[in-house]
């Protein structure tokens, strides 16, 4: 019998804080984790 197991690992990540104010501002979003998944997705 094979078993997988996922785990969800967090990650650190730097941001420029001049970016992540701009990206705020543009797409509305109030989380970093939002803003991040937003971005990945685009």
């Amino acid at each position: 019998m094979l078993c997988r197991l996922f785990a969800i690992m967090k990650t650190n990540i730097d941001l420029d804080e001049k970016l992540e104010k701009k990206g705020f501002a543009i797409t509305g979003l109030r989380t970093k984790k939002e803003l991040v998944n937003f971005a990945l997705a685009e």
